[in-house]
């Protein structure tokens, strides 16, 4: 809803009490929702320090699908980097499409291919953006999900 300072507090508090009740799976959870805060507020370098955090827990857990989205996560930051490291980006959004593919995790496959679109766009590879973005289009659109649908329409209209 914009209210980024009110979200951090929020989950930083969910950290806290995670940590205190010594449950390490959760803090994957709470590490990927700070790293998309502070993506928002335009701090990638705490973005991507959250969320390697959260994809070490995650593996360390044997949490695939925190890892999963995770990976699609980083391949995001990574790609609005300065300077953007595009590979790295794509190779890292492509595992976790996997990753959630194996799982049948459709929504968060789904998000990493309107990631993968946005890189596309942003690297001017306007053939791979349309086919990728359209992808997650239909996932969205099959399953209802309005936001994420035009949000990934807005990927579209930048081609």
């Amino acid at each position: 809803m914009g209210e980024l300072e009110t979200a951090q507090s929020y989950i930083e508090n969910g950290l806290k009490i995670q940590r205190n009740a010594e449950l390490s799976f959760g803090l994957a959870y709470h590490f990927r929702l700070l790293s998309r805060v502070h993506f928002d507020s335009g701090d990638l370098k705490k973005a991507q320090d959250c969320i390697e955090n959260a994809l070490r827990i995650s593996q360390k857990n044997n949490g695939a699908n925190f890892a999963g989205l995770s990976r699609s996560y980083l391949g995001r930051i990574l790609g609005r980097a300065d300077p953007p490291q595009s590979d790295k980006a794509e190779e890292s959004i492509l595992q976790g499409i996997k990753i959630l593919d194996e799982l049948k995790i459709k929504s968060y496959s789904a998000q990493g291919c309107l990631f993968l679109g946005e890189l596309y766009v942003d690297t001017g590879q306007r053939q791979k953006a349309w086919k990728t973005s359209k992808k997650a289009e239909g996932m969205f659109q099959e399953m209802g999900l309005d936001y994420r649908l035009a949000r990934t329409r807005e990927v579209l209209a930048r081609l």
